[in-house]
């Protein structure tokens, strides 16, 4: 998870900025007031058990239960991660907790572990401006020349991303190559730990809607150690370890699916994130790894069985649910009154049927909050069909027919606070509307995110789908000497069949370059053949920039028709 975060942590603290709960000063006697009415069931409250103090589901327990089932310290790769990237600037008691929970010890604070690329460059600059003589050694550069590489600017993530998908030295990059020796130990670690089959990183119960944030920055740091095996496998590359090299890079594809098994959607975006960086990698090793048609078979053997599915399902029919329900265990614990914060005169009706015409018991009692916490599972129930559909042009098809029937339904949010406003005891025909709309509230936060997730979804499966079309393209070549002029040429001996463009309305895209390299793209969510145009490439060798940079965000970019939005993998003249 977003190191724990769910993808609904935003419409949560959005929630949370919007909620508006009774005056503090105005204390209910539990002993004289009525509790309202909530239905432990599926429909209601999905899980019905286990319970927090207060009768109301704990969701981050019902979650552990659920996915944490036969998840042992020795089986669980993520006490492989802590052991690897130790404790970092996390504050010790949230740090203990979280090795309470995975039934370990808490590491050192001092040890030899695990920092990312930027890291290490900061603290070695700082290093050398202590003791230039003691930095230079310890990364066995003169100190002239670790003092000019110091000096220049470092473009991180286009070092990082380049040295992924074409292979590189010591000598052309020199503090890369000093970083994977630093961190070559727990690096090593990781490779092996990412042979055990379970991952999950137990949430805090007890603590409501922050037991399910799990603020610990642990999945996270599956993205790290993908990009710097990924990177290291481009290095083997360079020095023909092709064996060394594709093991780093089947690793990197196990963590992602690894991370991606937490259960939550912020966990299934770090496992698609990580696999792509892992299949950059793949592509650039059989692009550049000359290696002979046996040994890109054996690989392609290799990369078909460790395949598995990354399916979005399971985030939407359990785990995202989970963040919903609890924010309404919140809005219906808040001090027997909580309700959404509207316009100011609508807010100040509120405010004056609480304080003044009724007991605050009255207006928490006027609301059918079995209606309240079923709307919020009809969404999240449609999301699950959805995400069930077979193709997924039919799933984005759903989603938007999804999108404008909520349209057509939604109320203004200041009409259904004129509703709550009216409803009390006198109209207790208007409690179950009340309810649906103020479960619709609590949904409508998700529904923006959700839509950006299925995107998304999409476009990394799409994109991994082009992989086995390179092992053929790769095959071709060791067997021809070149690229086909077309992917037509592939079948049988090379590729099975040509696959369609799951955004499209024929077969993938291909062109063989001028320069005897070739461009292989879906058309994206567009519908469109921009002509191989994108902003975001999967791989791009070449030395022409088609397009402008973009940064990879784990989440979706901003959907805009008119862009360009093919799904690309470009590759320069074959290396000789």
């Amino acid at each position: 998870m977003l190191a724990g975060a769910g993808a609904f942590t935003i419409a949560v603290s959005i929630l949370a900025g919007s909620v508006a709960f009774g005056d503090e000063t105005e204390k209910p006697s539990d002993a004289n007031t009525p509790r309202p009415r909530l239905t432990l069931s599926r429909e209601v409250t999905f899980f019905t058990e286990p319970l927090a103090a207060d009768g109301l589901v704990d969701y981050a327990a019902a979650l552990n239960a659920r996915y944490g089932k036969g998840v042992t310290p020795e089986n669980n790769a993520a006490v492989v991660l802590v052991n690897a990237v130790g404790r970092r600037d996390a504050d010790y008691e949230k740090f203990a907790s979280l090795c309470k929970r995975l039934g370990i010890e808490p590491v050192p604070e001092h040890g030899q572990y695990f920092v990312r690329f930027d890291r290490f460059v900061f603290d070695l600059g700082e290093r050398y401006d202590r003791d230039p003589d003691a930095a230079a050694k310890r990364i066995g550069l003169k100190r002239d020349v670790l003092g000019e590489l110091l000096k220049k600017p470092i473009d991180f993530s286009e070092t990082l991303e380049r040295c992924q998908q074409i292979p590189w030295t010591g000598s052309d990059e020199p503090l890369l190559d000093a970083w994977l020796k630093h961190i070559e130990t727990p690096l090593d670690q990781c490779v092996s730990g990412s042979e055990r089959p379970q991952f999950y990183v137990p949430l805090e119960s007890g603590a409501g809607i922050d037991g399910l944030l799990r603020p610990d920055g642990i999945s996270f740091s599956v993205l790290s150690i993908a990009q710097a095996l990924t990177v290291r496998a481009m290095r083997h590359c360079a020095e023909s370890r092709l064996e060394a090299s594709w093991n780093d890079i089947l690793a990197a594809r196990r963590w992602a699916h690894r991370v991606a098994e937490g259960g939550m959607v912020i966990d299934h975006m770090l496992g698609m994130a990580a696999r792509r960086q892992a299949s950059a990698a793949a592509i650039g090793l059989l692009v550049y790894g000359n290696a002979s048609r046996d040994q890109i078979e054996r690989m392609a053997r290799g990369w078909r069985e460790a395949s598995a599915d990354m399916p979005l399902v399971e985030c939407f029919e359990t785990t995202e649910r989970t963040f919903s329900l609890e924010a309404m265990n919140a809005v219906f614990r808040g001090t027997q009154a909580a309700y959404p914060e509207f316009s100011p005169s609508v807010s100040s009706k509120l405010r004056a049927l609480r304080s003044h015409r009724y007991p605050r018991w009255v207006t928490t009692a006027a609301i059918d909050w079995d209606a309240a916490f079923r709307s919020i599972n009809v969404v999240h129930d449609e999301l699950e069909r959805i995400s069930r559909l077979a193709t997924r042009r039919a799933r984005l098809r759903a989603l938007e027919e999804m999108n404008e029937r909520a349209d057509r339904r939604g109320r203004p949010i200041n009409a259904a606070a004129m509703l709550l406003s009216i409803t009390t005891l006198e109209f207790p025909a208007q409690r179950k509307a009340v309810g649906q709309l103020l479960g619709t509230i609590v949904a409508s936060q998700l529904r923006p995110v959700m839509n950006s997730v299925i995107t998304v979804d999409q476009q990394r499966n799409t994109e991994y789908g082009l992989v086995p079309v390179i092992f053929g393209l790769t095959r071709y070549r060791a067997a021809r000497g070149e690229y086909p002029k077309s992917l037509d040429q592939l079948v049988p001996a090379f590729l099975e069949a040509v696959p369609a463009d799951d955004f499209g309305d024929g077969p993938l895209k291909y062109k063989r370059r001028d320069d005897g390299g070739f461009e292989l793209y879906s058309v994206g969510v567009n519908g469109r053949d921009d002509g191989g145009a994108t902003a975001q490439p999967l791989v791009d060798t070449t030395s022409i920039a088609d397009a402008e940079e973009s940064d990879d965000d784990v989440m979706a970019q901003e959907d805009d028709p008119e862009k360009p939005d093919d799904l690309v993998i470009r590759v320069g003249a074959p290396r000789k």
